[in-house]
């Protein structure tokens, strides 16, 4: 998972990052980690890369969703939208928590620990940082090419016919998800 980051600006130029401020490349080979390292890319050895990258994968699509719905708008992701994020972010380390699995490394143990409305203002507030939307933005498209993937395969399925319902049909199943979990809450206040 080596860390590279390019950028094209407004005129064409490209402009390439390796390794960038403290960020590593993390490896599940130790060996590979030493080469790496050698070579001038920064890289750890990461014992646990699986439940790693199992835990990373929600907070990756929360960051990439909220850039992509603030960059639509041209100025950041409306509360709504964060909001709705955020339900999916707990959810996913609810997931991964009910297969067994604890939350890992600590920084995401800590956040999923965080309430929902605080990870919604952080989410939130990224979106309306222009270079983070500009930067996970980029993932859209790739995200509708595995969405049209997915419909193409359950085209006979209500409401499985064009990408943009397939997304609808995400939000509709966490408004009611949202609106289960609010009905619970209400049973013990």
């Amino acid at each position: 998972m080596p860390y590279l980051q390019s950028n094209l600006d407004d005129h064409g130029r490209v402009s390439i990052s390796v390794g960038g401020s403290s960020r590593q490349t993390l490896t599940s080979d130790p060996s590979c980690a030493a080469i790496f390292t050698a070579a001038g890319l920064p890289a750890r050895h990461e014992d646990k890369m699986a439940l790693w990258l199992r835990c990373h994968v929600p907070l990756g699509v929360a960051f990439e969703s909220i850039a992509v719905a603030g960059k639509r708008r041209g100025k950041g992701a409306a509360w709504r939208r964060a909001q709705t994020i955020a339900l999916g972010l707990s959810a996913c380390y609810r997931l991964v928590r009910r297969e067994g699995y604890e939350i890992y490394p600590v920084s995401k143990k800590r956040l999923d620990r965080l309430p929902v409305s605080l990870i919604a203002t952080m989410l939130w507030g990224l979106s309306h940082v222009a270079p983070f939307r500009n930067l996970l933005a980029t993932g859209e498209a790739e995200c509708w090419r595995s969405c049209r993937r997915h419909v193409g395969r359950h085209r006979g399925h209500k409401g499985s016919t064009s990408g943009s319902r397939c997304y609808s049909g995400y939000e509709a199943r966490i408004a009611k998800k949202r609106d289960h979990d609010r009905t619970e809450v209400s049973h013990f206040s």
